[in-house]
């Protein structure tokens, strides 16, 4: 079974009303990179994930 990140950075984010833009700037991490994310075109690191655990 494969976990699948984006999807849920995605639910999490529209959860809190949150646009993609204002999640990056949250977290302090590049709003494109944050976009790749989400579309499951790059994967996050343990420290992308920790900064968007405290967002």
């Amino acid at each position: 079974m494969e976990f699948d990140v984006g999807k849920r950075l995605r639910r999490l984010r529209k959860y809190y009303c949150y646009s993609q833009n204002e999640m990056a700037a949250r977290a302090d991490i590049n709003d494109k990179y944050y976009g790749r994310i989400e579309r499951n075109e790059s994967k996050p690191t343990i420290v992308t994930i920790e900064k968007y655990a405290k967002a």
